[in-house]
């Protein structure tokens, strides 16, 4: 009878397997070594074509100046007294502005495509009557456009304090006011076309209130600066 005796195992060696194991890493880390170094080259390329045109176009933001002003209406309605109208808590306010906005697009090489332009007015802090939206427009080089915003509208609800203000002012013929332009743009040189980007214009005016023989009110003196 044949003697069945144990043996050690034989330790496992690394075979051709293993190898080709080794090699797959060390190429994968190489071709993400490679990738890593070509996306770097291409930001930094990107970067010095971007510095190259902005040199090359010296690029200036649009800006926006309110150049007339008239008022055929400004009419407050302040609260009825307790036991008349019971359900008006706050005061009204009648209200017709009409602007005469100049845009100015100062860039030799660019043009400029005016998406969306939206135009509002404030009396100290609180903004009388509806956001107006001029039609959009391309702006060529060196353009001046000259729009027509209206802010209109009735019953536009406001504080008895602002209302109380904004009689005062009228009492005296001249109404400190506050307009805002926000405009959403791009730029286009070429063929090519930016991504969108936002700019704020605000201009403090004085105007003057209608007078009671519906002659309109008018623009006494703006002040128009770019907001970040």
């Amino acid at each position: 009878m044949e003697n069945i005796r144990g043996s050690t195992p034989l330790a496992p060696q690394k075979g051709p397997a293993s190898r080709r194991f080794g090699r797959g890493v060390a190429c994968c880390v190489c071709f993400c070594a490679v990738l890593c170094l070509f996306l770097v080259c291409l930001i930094i390329s990107a970067g010095i074509a971007a510095l190259i045109i902005w040199i090359g176009l010296h690029p200036h933001s649009p800006h926006f100046t309110i150049q007339s002003v008239q008022v055929p209406t400004l009419q407050v309605i302040q609260p009825s007294p307790a036991g008349s109208h019971k359900n008006q808590t706050s005061a009204l306010v009648d209200v017709d502005i009409i602007f005469s906005i100049e845009a100015t697009n100062p860039n030799k090489k660019i043009r400029i495509y005016y998406e969306v332009i939206n135009v509002y007015t404030l009396f100290s802090g609180t903004q009388i009557g509806q956001t107006t939206q001029v039609p959009a427009f391309i702006a060529g080089h060196q353009n001046t456009t000259f729009l027509v915003a209206e802010v209109k509208a009735q019953n536009f609800p406001v504080t008895p304090s602002v209302s109380t203000s904004l009689l005062s002012q009228i009492a005296l013929n001249a109404i400190s006011l506050q307009t805002h332009v926000d405009v959403k743009a791009k730029v286009k040189f070429g063929i090519y076309k930016s991504f969108s980007f936002w700019v704020h214009s605000h201009c403090d005016i004085i105007v003057t209130p209608p007078t009671s023989g519906h002659v309109a009110g008018h623009l006494q003196s703006p002040s128009c600066r770019m907001l970040a």
